[in-house]
């Protein structure tokens, strides 16, 4: 896995900064392979979801996706972010079928991934 941090230190900083909404972006970028159908997806603009991701590229100090034309490839840091939000997601699908007083789970939300990009967590 690639290093995306240089010190412990910035792990508060990066936590204050990462918001669910970029995790949800990154997988569904991930999953369909285009920003313009994971943004559509989203249920938001490409230039907003373009934003949101050079946010989380700031945050990290690292490049996530090369443009290539008029698309975009993970570089080696976006495939290391790829598995850790995966992880996350997995985490928190987890949580919420473990945990029935969850407050999506308790409105009848489900387990898979685009209730849990559509509600906040617990």
């Amino acid at each position: 896995m690639v290093s995306l941090m240089s010190t412990t230190a910035q792990i508060p900083q990066l936590l204050n900064r990462l918001r669910m909404r970029q995790v949800a972006l990154i997988l569904a970028v991930g999953e369909h392979g285009t920003l313009r159908k994971a943004s559509a997806e989203l249920g938001m603009t490409q230039p907003a979801a373009t934003k949101m991701i050079q946010e989380l590229e700031s945050a990290l100090g690292q490049r996530l996706f090369e443009r290539v034309g008029r698309g975009q490839k993970l570089t080696a840091a976006g495939t290391s972010v790829l598995g850790y939000f995966r992880g996350m997601r997995g985490s928190m699908e987890s949580m919420t079928a473990n945990w029935p007083s969850c407050s999506w789970a308790a409105r009848g939300g489900s387990r898979s991934v685009p209730s849990w990009r559509h509600h906040p967590p617990c």
